[in-house]
């Protein structure tokens, strides 16, 4: 497919048709890796870790945990 190469502030940039982002899995604000090899341009979407409450709530230390806090009385629709 080919697309033109456009100025957008003072880079350059190209519009990625939404069935070639499918393709190479690219989504909407995520992050990609862009590379140069050989001459040509490589963007590579970026992996990260999904992250559990369960996972999260593991690293909670002793020294980390406190009591309640009482703040007063409930105050208009605070009243359950």
């Amino acid at each position: 497919m080919l697309t033109k190469i456009t100025k957008w502030g003072n880079s350059l940039a190209i519009r990625i048709p939404k069935a070639i982002a499918g393709d190479a899995n690219l989504k909407l604000n995520r992050p990609v890796d862009v590379i140069v090899k050989d001459g040509v341009i490589v963007l590579k979407p970026v992996k990260t870790a999904r992250v559990s409450l369960k996972s999260l709530v593991e690293q909670i230390r002793e020294d980390q945990l406190h009591g309640e806090i009482e703040t007063g009385s409930p105050v208009g629709r605070e009243i359950w």
